[in-house]
C-alpha cells in the first residue's frame, strides 16, 4: 500500500501485523513509512526507532530515521538520544557481524590451508590405527 501511495490503508495493515507479532521489524518500518507519508513525522520516527530496536542488523529503518530527521530538523532535538542509541546498536551489530565473518582464503593460501588440513586428517587416521 505504501508503494502505491495509499498510506492510510498501509498504516492499517501495518498495525494489524504488529498486533499479530509485535517483534516484526518490517511491520514497524513500514508503519513508519505510512505515517511519514501521512505527515505524522513524530509517530513515524517512533516507528523507525521501534524497528531498529527490534532488529538492529537491518539498518534500513535507521537510515529512514536519519533521513526523516534531516528532512525535519525540528524533530532532531526531540529524538537525538534515541537516534544515538540506534546508531550505536546498528554499529555494534555490524561490528559483531564483521568479527564473525569467516576468513576466506584464495589462491595459493587456500591451497596451503587445504593441504595442512589434509595432512592433519591423515596424521589423525594413522595415530588412530596405531593407537
Amino acid at each position: 500500500m505504501n508503494t502505491l501511495g495509499q498510506f492510510a490503508e498501509g498504516e492499517i495493515y501495518c498495525r494489524r501485523a504488529i498486533g499479530i507479532d509485535p517483534r516484526r521489524p518490517n511491520a514497524f518500518k513500514n508503519l513508519g513509512i505510512a505515517l511519514s507519508g501521512q505527515g505524522n513525522y513524530r509517530a513515524a520516527a517512533r516507528a523507525f526507532i521501534a524497528a531498529t530496536q527490534a532488529n538492529a542488523a537491518d539498518g534500513r529503518a535507521f537510515q529512514l530515521l536519519e533521513g526523516l530527521l534531516k528532512q525535519h530538523p525540528e524533530l532532531e532535538y526531540e529524538f537525538e538520544d534515541e537516534l544515538e542509541c540506534c546508531r550505536k546498536a546498528v554499529e555494534a551489530v555490524a561490528q559483531r557481524a564483521a568479527e564473525l565473518r569467516p576468513v576466506v582464503q584464495k589462491g595459493w593460501r587456500k591451497t596451503l590451508v587445504l593441504l595442512r588440513l589434509r595432512l592433519q586428517s591423515a596424521l589423525r587416521r594413522v595415530k588412530s590405527r596405531l593407537g
